[in-house]
């Protein structure tokens, strides 16, 4: 029990990370005050986006900056936000 608790706490800490370092990112692409004040309001814990069910490969030869390419290509002004 001990051991399956401290991996969710990896696993929360490893999804916090990813999504504050995308959400940073963002924030310094961001060119105006409102757009800057849309991504604050998002928090670092959501994990919707995140397959915890999927099947992975790693590898050794995999690119470094994968995120950061990721990122500079992610048009989140373009999304339509969900409606509710």
């Amino acid at each position: 029990m001990e051991i399956w608790n401290q991996c969710t706490r990896l696993i929360a800490a490893i999804i916090h990370y990813y999504n504050s370092y995308v959400l940073n990112e963002l924030y310094i692409k961001a060119e105006t005050k409102e757009e800057k004040a849309f991504i604050a309001q998002f928090l670092p814990t959501a994990w919707g986006h995140i397959n915890l069910f999927g099947h992975y490969e790693f590898r050794a030869e995999t690119k470094d900056n994968w995120l950061k390419d990721w990122i500079k290509d992610f048009a989140w002004k373009a999304k339509k936000p969900v409606e509710t």
